[in-house]
């Protein structure tokens, strides 16, 4: 037969493996502790030891003050080491309920806030501490002027700073607040955590370094969730990690929640929420999960229905409950009231005084991080609780259960053990992970439990089930101890090992994996060459294993460019390295270096200019070199006009005068400033000057208003030539813009004329308005207006 005392732990047999024994989780026999109400636990982490605190009393109006005990489980059996009474704490009303915690420190000491009691309903709150000379009351008060019941948590972290969470009554609603207690100073007191009812919950969760965690009960705002908040910064500040709802839970009331941690510091909720019978919800008992601030699960741990540990069905109202975790945060017990307020009647021993018992206590665990859960354990028919007050409490040691409750204006004590289902002298099976579990996301890394052995009952291994992720769900089953796997992202965490043998029997194993992120890999193409001017554009070839997210940027000395494409028009010869740099959204990175050699282009040399001349009669000569696409390039121009393949002369637009008559070949060069260079060639005649020949030349150049102006539609444009030279006669509409050129050719010196008949170069007429005649001739510019008119 088994033991009364213990249970198995592993509860993955219970959930499953197919077998036959009790789905039941089994307590121990309840110890009744004393007479009193709204007990709280705390479990001495170097010891497993229990210290419980509550409000003692003798009858409904009498009070004996706050009590405290100090408990141990001694070979199956709850032990009383301690019991005294808390000194400050005497005038405490036991009538009202709720507004006691408990926590204790490094050295085991046992700290707690006691309330001090005013007028009627008024409480004082003070932090008080166990030393070896008994118990001592911190002043001044933490809080002053409460009224009745409140909720309030705390707990220590790994320097002894003792952090607490409440939410008092000083109306309907109240925000909740977070204080911390350091060297026994008050320190660090922050409001504001959104609204949440007097007596609706407030639970906190700190880790060794001073992380901390609350949830807050019933916040008035939208559907009445519960607000989890997160401090990484020891108190200091606080961020809204999550509004906790399940998604079948709209518009319904959710209140006091309570919060538990495991070694890695994840995070274990539990809530309760009413029904919602316009939505067709029923009233639940919900588990929630996180890890590393992402919600991992968020599952249902009992419900409404009239069932063994099911919830009342007509309530309209939250429910009671709370949460303990081991430290690998597999196993996870919660216990709750199946009713919210209304139950059996209980007459208080030797008064007429009626109260109402809010109805059983249940207790639900589980063995694969709260996926599934076991069947309800009835610990006691009739506990008394209404809204947040005079809370039940579970914590967990090591592989050990712990919960107080109120019954019948009693405290009681049980705990759940760790013995494992095994019948007397079995040894459940052993999972033994071989190896380490190291390498890059997507490589195959084999997973070998070959190291694990049946129970002393069994025979053979069944089963191997893997949680690869950490998250409770094994999501590799097989029949074999090895199996290879490839991780589709980065992960540092522990992996599970569940081994069944033949009797159904389980064991686990757990080991950290360090699964490293794969750097992405990128191609931007092959190194090319352009000429100046040039324009490249490339698409990077980026890729990563298994399946992050890559983000590509290029950049080419100070200009940079975001994404895969990358599109640059090259200003000027040289070589350039053009580098896109991919990463992942995990961080790694990767970079290749495109070199792309621009080389220099000529300019195309030009002479304008007249073929013919006479001796002693100035020439004019027109350089100019089709454009030259490097941007900072300037061009330098020369001459050699007498074929003596000396260039001594520079400029752009030049005279030049021949003494003699005949045949000249004049030559020019045009270089930029990085050394590429072009010449052309010209043939200019030159001939004697007659009496008979010689023309009457204007003195200089010369644009004459038009005639007749206004027009419609023609006019007349006259200009004079000093010497011969390009023309170039141009019309012009107000807004700036070329509709007509007149004449683009070389010309004799001379007076010329040309007739404008109002239409652009297509031929359409213009409409009437201002427009500007615009003449160059070798250096000179000449502008008029000229109106057309109807």
């Amino acid at each position: 037969m088994k033991s009364l005392y213990y249970v198995a732990f592993f509860i993955g047999v219970f959930l499953e493996a197919p077998c036959a024994r009790s789905q039941t989780a089994a307590w121990s026999p309840a110890v009744s502790l004393a007479r009193g109400s709204s007990p709280r636990l705390a479990v001495d982490p170097n010891d497993g030891s229990m210290h419980v605190n509550y409000i003692g009393y003798s009858s409904y109006w009498t009070s004996s003050g706050m009590q405290y005990a100090h408990l141990a489980v001694t070979d199956g059996q709850i032990q009383v080491l301690t019991r005294e009474g808390v000194a400050g704490g005497e005038g405490d009303q036991g009538y009202w309920l709720g507004g006691t915690a408990i926590a204790v420190d490094g050295g085991g000491n046992p700290h707690m806030l006691v309330r001090a009691h005013g007028e009627f309903g008024v409480f004082s709150l003070y932090h008080s501490r166990r030393t070896v000379a008994g118990w001592v009351r911190e002043t001044p008060a933490l809080k002053s002027n409460v009224l009745r019941g409140f909720s309030i948590d705390m707990a220590f972290d790994g320097s002894d700073v003792l952090h607490i969470a409440w939410c008092e009554k000083t109306d309907e609603w109240h925000d909740g607040s977070y204080a911390q207690i350091s060297g026994g100073s008050l320190t660090n007191i922050t409001a504001g955590f959104n609204g949440t009812r007097w007596d609706n919950g407030a639970g906190i969760a700190v880790t060794p370094d001073g992380g901390v965690h609350l949830v807050y009960g019933q916040p008035y705002s939208g559907n009445f969730p519960i607000a989890y908040y997160h401090s990484g910064d020891g108190g200091a500040t606080f961020q809204l990690v999550d509004w906790i709802t399940s998604a079948s839970d709209q518009f319904v009331r959710a209140g006091h929640p309570d919060i538990a941690l495991d070694a890695a510091g994840n995070a274990y909720i539990c809530y309760g929420s009413g029904k919602d019978e316009s939505n067709g919800v029923n009233s639940k008992i919900q588990f929630v999960r996180f890890s590393n601030g992402s919600k991992t699960a968020h599952v249902t741990v009992a419900q409404g229905g009239s069932g063994p540990g099911d919830l009342d069905p007509d309530s309209y109202r939250w429910f009671v409950s709370d949460i303990a975790v081991s430290p690998d945060g597999r196993n996870v017990a919660v216990i709750y009231l199946a009713m919210d307020k209304a139950g059996e009647e209980y007459t208080l021993p030797g008064t007429s005084v009626v109260r109402s018992v809010g109805g059983p206590l249940y207790a639900r665990v589980s063995g694969d991080y709260g996926a599934t859960w076991s069947d309800a354990a009835e610990l006691t028919p009739l506990c008394y609780l209404y809204d947040g007050r005079s809370q039940p409490c579970i914590e967990a040691s090591d592989d050990m259960f712990y919960a107080v409750y109120e019954s019948r204006d009693s405290v009681y004590v049980r705990f759940y053990g760790s013995t494992g289902n095994t019948e007397p002298g079995e040894t459940p099976p052993a999972a033994g992970i071989a190896g380490s579990l190291s390498g890059l996301e997507g490589d195959g890394i084999l997973l070998d439990g070959s190291g694990s052995v049946p129970s002393s009952g069994g025979t053979a291994l069944v089963e191997y089930a893997w949680d690869v992720d950490g998250n409770g769900t094994f999501d590799i089953v097989t029949a074999s101890a090895q199996y290879t796997y490839a991780w589709p992202d980065d992960y540092s965490g522990p992996v599970v090992l569940r081994v069944t043998d033949d009797t159904s029997l389980s064991g686990y194993d757990t080991v950290d994996a360090v699964i490293a992120n794969r750097p992405p890999s990128v191609s931007g193409g092959a190194d090319t060459t352009l000429i100046e001017g040039g324009r490249l554009v490339r698409a990077a070839a980026a890729s990563d294993v298994p399946a992050d997210v890559v983000t590509c940027t290029w950049s080419c000395g100070s200009w940079v460019m975001q994404g895969s494409v990358f599109g640059y028009q090259f200003p000027d010869n040289g070589v350039y390295a053009c580098v896109v740099r991919a990463v992942d959204e995990d961080g790694g990175a990767a970079t290749d270096t495109v070199f792309v050699t621009v080389l220099n282009a000529k300019p195309t040399a030009r002479i304008s200019g007249p073929s013919t001349g006479l001796v002693n009669v100035p020439v004019g000569f027109d350089a100019s070199a089709s454009f030259d696409p490097g941007v900072q390039d300037s061009l330098t121009f020369q001459w050699d006009f007498n074929g003596d393949q000396q260039y001594d002369t520079t400029g752009m637009r030049l005279d030049w005068t021949f003494t003699a008559a005949g045949v000249y070949h004049i030559h020019l060069r045009v270089a930029d400033k990085d050394g590429a260079s072009d010449s052309a060639s010209a043939v200019c005649v030159i001939s004697e000057a007659t009496a008979v020949d010689e023309p009457v030349l204007p003195a200089s150049f010369g644009l004459q208003q038009n005639y007749p102006n206004p027009f419609n539609p023609r006019t007349t444009i006259s200009y004079e030539l000093p010497r011969a030279v390009h023309v170039r006669l141009s019309v012009y509409n107000p807004l700036g813009r070329r509709v007509r050129v007149l004449y683009d050719a070389f010309q004799s010196a001379g007076f010329h004329s040309l007739l404008f008949d109002g239409r652009d170069d297509s031929g359409r007429a213009l409409p009437c308005g201002v427009y500007i005649c615009h003449m160059t001739a070798g250096s000179f510019t000449g502008i008029r207006k000229m109106l057309l008119v109807e």
